[in-house]
């Protein structure tokens, strides 16, 4: 993708309850989400539509209304680089989404890798790693202190789950497309996990074939912007999931089971779940100033998602902050 993106790097911090009396306890479980082309003002402008953690994060958390990583091109993998290392793209190495390699005479893309292969899909797939990624980031460093911590990065867009998470992550986790499955790479481990096995056996894209997207607050008779099953005259057909809201459903779907699974927040260390919603930049880049761009981010997360974040979590109640 070579279209400016503009990103909303909401991190949120789960800490455990601590009494009046005594000193706050370290976090059980950092939850850090990015959702992909959200500008700051999409916070205020759409504020009568957040009632979950949006709102809450308005309401009671730490906000920067003025706060910059300076970073540029500003793209999905440059900016997810950065997001959890600080690291601008010369320090970083990830200098674009994609960009010739002298060493191998081709285009490569931020996280490509010939050395490993997918896990959960096609057999013999490339698969796809932090290799090219030349900084370390918050997970790494929780690792490096032995810190005995669960790291993992979640998202549709391979690059947008592994870059935040890095180099020494339990797992990456995006969507596969061509399989319609939550894949891996061999980078991470040489099969999946029995959770989410099950979840692919579940079809988890299958539930969205022929759902219709309908603007936020719909009346009886509005046209909807489209759907997923075939094009049916007078509505046309939406592509692909990850192009819709339910994109970002599916995605946090898989994150609230992975929390369950793998016990994050659980620990006796700090664990780390990094979570990209993606559908935003696929929508938004191709649907620019529309109704269905807007609906997009005044429903992203989704409605459910945000009342997961703030009720669902392990812990207790949640120090919040934001910035753009």
């Amino acid at each position: 993708m070579k279209r400016t993106l503009n990103l909303l790097l909401v991190s949120l911090l789960f800490a455990a309850a601590a009494g009046s009396a005594r000193a706050a306890e370290k976090p059980k479980l950092v939850l850090a989400v990015v959702v992909d082309q959200f500008r700051y003002d999409y916070l205020t402008r759409f504020r009568n539509d957040y009632h979950a953690g949006f709102a809450r994060l308005l309401d009671h958390g730490v906000v920067y209304a003025d706060a910059h990583f300076i970073q540029f091109p500003t793209v999905t993998a440059v900016g997810h680089s950065t997001f959890l290392s600080g690291a601008t793209p010369s320090v970083s190495g990830i200098i674009g989404n994609e960009w010739y390699d002298r060493a191998t005479n081709s285009v490569v893309t931020s996280v490509s890798d010939d050395a490993t292969t997918l896990v959960g899909a096609a057999a013999g797939a490339q698969g796809s790693s932090p290799h090219r990624l030349l900084v370390s980031t918050l997970g790494d460093e929780l690792k490096i202190a032995g810190k005995a911590s669960k790291v993992i990065g979640i998202s549709i867009k391979d690059r947008a789950a592994i870059l935040p998470s890095g180099h020494m992550a339990d797992a990456a986790y995006w969507f596969d497309n061509h399989s319609n499955h939550i894949v891996t790479s061999t980078y991470y481990m040489k099969e999946l996990p029995a959770w989410v096995r099950a979840f692919n056996d579940n079809l988890p894209a299958a539930k969205y074939s022929t759902a219709v997207w309908m603007p936020l607050h719909a009346k009886r008779g509005d046209k909807p912007f489209c759907s997923l099953a075939a094009d049916r005259g007078d509505v046309r057909s939406c592509g692909s999931t990850e192009a819709t809201p339910f994109g970002n459903e599916l995605i946090e779907r898989f994150a609230e089971q992975a929390i369950q699974s793998e016990n994050l927040g659980g620990h006796d260390n700090t664990d780390l779940l990094t979570v990209s919603f993606s559908a935003n930049d696929y929508a938004g880049t191709s649907t620019a100033r529309t109704p269905r761009r807007s609906a997009i981010f005044r429903s992203a997360p989704t409605k459910s998602s945000e009342n997961y974040w703030t009720t669902s979590m392990p812990g207790s109640a949640p120090a919040i902050r934001s910035w753009c």
